[in-house]
């Protein structure tokens, strides 16, 4: 059963802001030094990869990439497995090789499957897999094959722009929904980045955006995450190679889609203020006791 409504122990800030990464490539620049320009040596590999593909030795111009985006997009789209920055193949010897991102990105251009993707072509993807299959294809310009993912209800009360489109997940709402005096909690016990963001896991999201909020509804838990290709996350060359892959799937053609929902407190059954109360005390005792 739900509570009793009464003051509620929750300091909420207005929404976390949306950090939104944008790209946009101006006339004036050339796409070889975009791609190529700071690039470490040990991913000089990447421009004869995207040469072989155009077939002009290493040579990219921007209009040769746009005709052969929508066939570089749909193979992305069919033959990359949308979780995780690995692969696995079996080779002609039937040896099991294993390889990292640009191993994983370069072969399902070349429209080799991994061992992954051929696994989940059983129809019976969970919900997961199939809204991460969906994400994909949306990120791909092409049709979803579970239709699961849908326009969101709602906007971010900052850092949305107008025209910005995002997309909710049911699947992170769910999880939300499962789990919401702990995820409550440890948002109390803790303080948000400095976005006013708290950044967990979710299954779909992986690394999500949390932030609170109210509006005239209610009390709400809000979910943020940017579904993107960037395989790249630690290391001293962070910055570089994510200018480098952001202005990739940009001359790709690749939209990365937004995603923001909600999810409010009052329609979580659930929910209930005085074990969030119970917990926070707990979390705090023991972030106080790690010090």
């Amino acid at each position: 059963m739900n509570s009793p409504v009464k003051k509620s122990p929750i300091k909420v800030r207005q929404g976390g802001v949306v950090p939104l990464r944008k790209t946009s490539l101006s006339s004036s620049e050339n796409p070889v030094d975009i791609i190529t320009g700071g690039l470490p040596a040990a991913l000089g590999g990447i421009v004869p990869g995207l040469g072989a593909l155009t077939g002009v030795g290493g040579i990219v111009g921007k209009k040769l990439l746009d005709k052969v985006s929508g066939t570089v997009r749909k193979r992305l789209a069919d033959h990359l497995y949308p979780v995780g920055y690995e692969t696995s193949w079996i080779d002609e010897k039937g040896e099991i090789k294993r390889g990292g991102a640009f191993d994983k990105i370069t072969r399902a251009l070349f429209g080799y499957e991994d061992e992954s993707i051929k696994k989940s072509k059983t129809g019976t993807e969970s919900e997961m897999m199939k809204e991460r299959i969906d994400l994909l294809q949306i990120m791909m310009g092409q049709d979803q094959k579970h239709n699961t993912i849908k326009q969101s209800k709602y906007i971010p009360t900052r850092g949305a722009e107008k025209g910005d489109v995002f997309y909710s997940s049911d699947k992170t709402e769910k999880e939300i929904r499962e789990t919401i005096n702990d995820k409550v909690a440890w948002m109390l016990s803790t303080e948000p980045n400095e976005h006013g963001n708290w950044v967990g896991d979710s299954s779909v999201l992986a690394n999500t955006s949390y932030s609170m909020g109210e509006d005239e509804k209610g009390k709400y838990i809000a979910y943020f995450d940017t579904w993107d290709l960037q395989p790249f996350g630690k290391g001293k060359n962070k910055g570089i190679l994510t200018s480098v892959t952001d202005k990739v799937q940009e001359l790709m053609g690749v939209t990365t889609p937004n995603i923001y929902g909600r999810v409010y407190l009052k329609d979580v059954p659930g929910y209930n203020e005085e074990e969030v109360e119970s917990k926070r005390k707990r979390k705090t005792e023991n972030q106080r006791k790690q010090k």
